[in-house]
């Protein structure tokens, strides 16, 4: 059972390290972007580049799930915060204002859930839950997994609008 669980869990990661790697837009998108030097292409250049920074973070994040290294957990999460805390800190534009906040948004919830996920191996580990509380758990991380994937997806519909 906990290796199913390991499994579900890895599998977030990566659909998460394949879809902040997409980000805003394809590459193409942005090089025309950087080449229209508005300020919403600046904005949505810098964030692309930013969400590319979460990808290259998350890359290991599987593997220290598998491995159920806690500590390294932590770390690819403190590194994703502060990239998050430097989207936070962009100048955007007032027609990006709603992409800003969906990514913010998805973000933000997407780092709860690995929190979550931290806190449940911790629980694991210390042997404070039991398998079946740990597929509840898991479970109820998914939903919030889902949904915070369905925040990044609409923010990324939003940044192709702009765009437009």
């Amino acid at each position: 059972m906990t290796k199913k669980i390991i499994a579900v869990i890895a599998t977030c990661a990566c659909a998460f390290c394949m879809f902040a790697f997409v980000g805003c837009g394809s590459t193409s998108d942005m090089m025309g972007v950087v080449q229209n030097s508005t300020p919403e292409s600046y904005y949505l250049s810098s964030l692309n580049s930013l969400m590319s920074e979460i990808n290259n973070s998350l890359d290991g994040f599987n593997d220290t799930v598998k491995n159920k290294d806690i500590d390294a957990m932590k770390k690819t999460l403190d590194a994703t915060q502060n990239t998050i805390d430097k989207i936070n800190k962009l100048d955007v534009p007032e027609n990006c204002k709603d992409v800003q906040a969906k990514y913010l948004d998805g973000l933000n919830s997407m780092q709860k859930c690995f929190s979550d996920y931290i806190q449940v191996f911790t629980d694991q580990k210390e042997g404070k839950i039991t398998n079946e509380v740990l597929a509840q758990r898991v479970a109820e991380i998914q939903k919030s997994y889902n949904s915070a994937m369905n925040s990044l997806k609409e923010a990324d519909k939003l940044a192709s609008s702009v765009l437009s």
